[in-house]
């Protein structure tokens, strides 16, 4: 099985003080244990970098040298599927998003309604 995995669920997983890791955790080992491969997008690491070392965001976020390391992990592990977006898939994303207002992913509303200029 091919599961997708998405920078949330992996700032879970990678930070014991998330408010979901155990669950994303418990879930991650089920999946591998099952023989999962988790498909993972390159920009979805340099999320997850920005994210788990950010000291506004997490009281222990991790050093920036320690998240390079897991996000190597995640792109070089033998479990991993690396897959790129290319244009047509970028447009099908953002018709999906548009079609949505947004929340077809989870996201919020203001993902649609926020100007690029002020957003951080």
């Amino acid at each position: 099985m091919r599961s997708g995995v998405d920078t949330d669920f992996l700032v879970a997983v990678e930070l014991c003080e998330h408010a979901r890791h155990e669950q994303a955790h418990a879930l991650f080992e089920g999946l591998l244990t099952g023989g999962t491969t988790f498909v993972v997008a390159p920009q979805v690491l340099a999320e997850i970098v920005h994210i788990i070392t950010d000291g506004r965001r997490f009281l222990e976020p991790l050093s920036m040298s320690l998240a390079l390391e897991r996000v190597q992990w995640w792109w070089n592990a033998r479990e991993v599927e690396q897959v790129f977006p290319c244009a047509s898939s970028t447009a099908q994303t953002t018709a999906w998003l548009l079609l949505s207002n947004g929340t077809v992913f989870g996201f919020p509303e203001r993902i649609m309604t926020t100007p690029p200029s002020s957003t951080t």
